[in-house]
């Protein structure tokens, strides 16, 4: 089976290795540099960095190719290119080809659905750190939870699960990103430390949106989370540390927004999401 990444981020290239065991993999980079280094593979280190595996894979620059033929299309791209990386494979892939979106937040659930009558909805607890343009550290074991079974063999390392009801986790992953990820770009610290020395406005934060979402247990939920990723950075304190854009408008930005519609009041929530605001100059 051929399938299509598109992305060659850290989530990009861990799918892709994997996915490249028992299939053709095509992955799509927006930069021909990036595109090139795949010539050497997709080379995936453990969390430990003391074994490696190197997976071959066919890169490409997205915007060169005028078709994509695959059984599969794995969309895994910052969710604030998604309506940029739609328009492209409009026009480039068959209407009938599945897409598969593995995005943070909930701000592209809209426009994914509208756009492919195949869309599937995932989200994953995988951690993955990218160190180069084609190496991927698999920083912690998760699931890919896919909204609809996916009709392909998949190695067991990825623990895909199914559920109908994905919104749900999507929102939970949504109340993970919204706490860990602005609070550790705050203090640039590593996911563990908000549990020792932040774990008060944590907690504030956190049982505040669980209300706003109707999330029971959330802040436990967040806790876990920290506890199973302590030494890892969040991918928006990453993205800070690298002077690139983040995912402060498809997370917060898209609370902010929902709150206000909804005419919620979230204090706790406002106070950080205004100090993050002035720290990332966005």
């Amino acid at each position: 089976m051929t399938i299509a990444v598109i992305g060659s981020g850290a989530i990009g290239l861990l799918l892709a290795s994997y996915l490249a065991e028992d299939h053709l993999v095509q992955l799509y980079t927006r930069r021909r540099e990036s595109a090139n280094a795949l010539r050497d593979g997709v080379i995936r280190y453990d969390a430990a960095q003391t074994a490696k595996a190197i997976k071959q894979v066919d890169g490409y620059v997205l915007s060169k190719v005028d078709r994509i033929e695959a059984s599969l299309c794995i969309v895994t791209t910052k969710a604030y290119s998604i309506p940029s990386v739609i328009d492209e494979l409009s026009s480039k892939l068959p209407k009938d080809t599945p897409v598969l979106f593995v995005q943070n937040g909930m701000a592209h659930v809209e426009i994914a659905e509208e756009s492919f009558a195949n869309s599937i909805l995932a989200t994953t607890t995988h951690g993955a750190r990218k160190i180069s343009e084609n190496e991927v550290i698999h920083t912690g074991i998760g699931e890919l939870t896919v909204e609809y079974p996916l009709q392909l063999t998949v190695p067991d390392d990825l623990h895909i699960s199914v559920d109908p009801e994905i919104k749900k986790a999507l929102e939970k992953k949504l109340l993970v990103n919204a706490v860990v990820n602005p609070l550790t770009t705050l203090y640039e610290v590593k996911n563990g430390d908000l549990r020792l020395f932040h774990h008060e406005e944590v907690k504030e934060i956190a049982d505040e949106l669980s209300a706003f979402l109707s999330i029971q247990d959330g802040t436990s939920f967040v806790d876990l989370v920290l506890n199973k990723t302590a030494a890892n950075h969040s991918s928006m304190l990453v993205d800070y540390a690298a002077s690139r854009k983040t995912e402060f408008d498809a997370i917060l930005g898209y609370l902010k927004k929902r709150a206000d519609r909804e005419g919620v009041q979230l204090p706790a929530f406002m106070h950080m999401f205004d100090r993050v605001k002035r720290k990332l100059g966005e």
